[in-house]
């Protein structure tokens, strides 16, 4: 049974074929794009048919292997019309197709999909002032950065037997809502290093690069430059000379020499004041130019929160290669709130709402399969401008037809 055929003249689809908008005309095609590891000899199933299935069960609310396989089952009549077979795997097969699918790879592809599509309804990138970008001595194009918000998960869902699952590395794409790299984090400790291995392949022109604390090293702001980005990064405990050093700036009083920016920003949510301040200098820029490359600004960062009357402060410190013509202290705090998208709209969402840390799939290669899928529909999410995910999906369960028809027609 070859599930392809039926759909591979309306889609374009060829196992193997490079990723180009001509191929990707729907899901089902990306699907049929994604290069099959097995062997050909006993394949009864195409990926395409079971990443297409598992997507349509998750889109209506299943969450689990054995979920997907009994969603699909009670429906093999009409599905069967559809894909004009007569049987469905089981939970298990599943399990097995997706361990043979490179998730990275899929998630290349989805993205690719996905970001071509939400490129003409994007909320538009944070404004950087339209100034001429100075990348290795040579002013790039003028235009606006692209934020790339960089972080690590863990797929909770694959522990077992006191052994911790495994983890991967997003690359969150703030404006378009579209994880961009789903990269395998080889073990405790490696996030660094997963970072650095996919900024060595990725061209970032205009394209801005935050992460947490743990990925401010000297290595990684370079291979940033390198490649055409900018980063804007935190500065804490792991870089402690760093720390004090734009501590002790922001301690002294301002000077005409090297005045400093400054702005503020307010907000109540969840009945909890917060009030932030951002005050930035380039009055380092020569002190640590050594080490950290490029570096045109640095920043204090205040927080001020108040919860049932309780009133607490905190103090951030941080380093970007943005000038003060290309981002101001308002852009930079600004940037900063964004950076947590990744958290809040991202891995939030699919831990709470599609059940990714529920899944107890042991296979870390089938759960990073998973995690791409998860994506996938939070990228259709907001290619629909669906604002609640859970009546998204509600609406899918009592139609079905409507999500096959997303996955299968040209979009």
């Amino acid at each position: 049974m070859d599930s392809i055929t039926l759909f591979a003249e309306g889609c374009g689809a060829a196992a193997n074929t490079a990723i180009t908008d001509e191929v990707a005309l729907s899901l089902y095609a990306v699907f049929a794009s994604v290069p099959d590891k097995r062997e050909r000899r006993g394949r009864r199933y195409e990926a395409a048919l079971v990443l297409t299935c598992m997507l349509l069960a998750k889109l209506a609310g299943e969450e689990t292997m054995l979920g997907i396989a009994q969603w699909v089952r009670h429906r093999a009549k009409w599905l069967g019309e559809v894909f004009q077979c007569d049987a469905f795997p089981c939970a298990n097969t599943y399990c097995n197709i997706c361990k043979q699918v490179d998730a990275q790879d899929l998630n290349a592809r989805l993205s690719h999909f996905f970001s071509t599509r939400l490129a003409g309804q994007d909320k538009a990138p944070l404004a950087v002032t339209n100034e001429p970008v100075v990348t290795n001595g040579e002013k790039a194009d003028s235009g606006q950065l692209r934020h790339l918000a960089c972080d690590g998960k863990e797929l909770r869902g694959t522990y077992r037997y006191g052994q911790k699952g495994g983890a991967v590395l997003g690359v969150y794409d703030v404006a378009a809502g579209t994880l961009q790299s789903l990269t395998r984090i080889a073990g405790k400790g490696y996030e660094i290093a997963a970072l650095r291995s996919w900024l060595k392949t990725a061209d970032l022109s205009h394209c801005l690069i935050t992460a947490d604390a743990l990925h401010t090293q000297t290595e990684t702001c370079t291979l940033v430059r390198a490649r055409n980005g900018h980063y804007l990064l935190i500065a804490k405990e792991n870089q402690p000379q760093l720390r004090d050093d734009i501590r002790s700036l922001f301690a002294l009083p301002p000077t005409p020499r090297y005045p400093r920016e400054q702005a503020q920003s307010a907000g109540k949510r969840h009945g909890r004041q917060e009030v932030r301040r951002l005050c930035s200098s380039t009055e380092l820029n020569d002190l640590l130019a050594a080490r950290w490359q490029d570096v045109a600004q640095v920043f204090e960062l205040e927080r001020t929160i108040t919860s049932r009357g309780v009133t607490t402060t905190s103090h951030a410190y941080g380093l970007t290669s943005l000038t003060p013509e290309q981002a101001s202290a308002k852009q930079l705090l600004k940037l900063i709130r964004q950076h947590w998208a990744i958290e809040n709209r991202c891995h939030w969402r699919r831990d709470a709402t599609l059940g990714e840390d529920r899944c107890k799939v042991m296979s870390h290669r089938a759960a990073a399969t998973l995690a791409a899928l998860n994506s996938a529909i939070l990228a259709l999410a907001q290619l629909l401008k669906a604002t609640n995910l859970r009546s998204l999906r509600r609406q899918f369960s009592a139609q079905p037809a409507e999500a096959l028809a997303l996955i299968l027609q040209p979009l």
